[in-house]
């Protein structure tokens, strides 16, 4: 597609409705609907950030997540899959204005993990179902930093990802302790 001319291709997401999400520049969500050969969509599409588009990740409830650093809000971004703005995550974080989310994960329990990296902070924080912030779920510097993604396992561990140290950790949900390296 032409609109897909953008110099940085950072990521896409596939969408509960059948859509797809890329973000087709550093600030840019193109959305295309996915019955039969995949359309642009224009309504409510384009999205156009201020922030660093790392990471878009599809959650529950026809809604995708925009992972972004820089710029502000510096915080992950929900939305609907047709476009408009559900909520911003407030971080509420000690870091202060700098902490940068690097992924987040939506739990089978429905709660979500945020990770974070920042010069004071690299750690994984949990919210809630609907975005309340509920304390850090793990915080280990010597084990994690730069988390660059996660997973949940079918054990229902999450699988965390350090690119400082390049290996990830699985760490058990409930009590946040971490269980091994798996050195991908």
């Amino acid at each position: 597609d032409a609109n897909l001319s953008g110099t940085t291709m950072r990521t896409l997401a596939s969408l509960s409705d059948g859509g797809t999400v890329i973000a087709e520049s550093t600030t840019v969500i193109e959305k295309y609907a996915g019955t039969g050969t995949p359309s642009r969509v224009t309504a409510n599409f384009p999205i156009t950030l201020t922030a660093n588009i790392m990471k878009l990740r599809k959650i529950s409830g026809g809604r995708f997540v925009a992972i972004t650093t820089g710029g502000a809000p510096d915080s992950p971004r929900v939305y609907n899959n047709d476009g408009t703005l559900a909520t911003t995550v407030a971080l509420g974080l000690s870091c202060g204005t700098n902490c940068d989310p690097s992924d987040m994960l939506e739990l089978s329990d429905g709660r979500f993990l945020v990770s974070v990296q920042s010069a004071a902070l690299n750690s994984i924080e949990m919210y809630s179902a609907d975005f309340t912030y509920l304390g850090q779920f793990f915080r280990d510097t010597t084990v994690l930093q730069n988390i660059s993604a996660m997973a949940q396992m079918h054990d229902g561990a999450v699988l965390a990802c350090s690119t400082t140290f390049n290996t990830c950790e699985k760490i058990q949900v409930g009590s946040p302790v971490r269980l091994e390296a798996v050195g991908y």
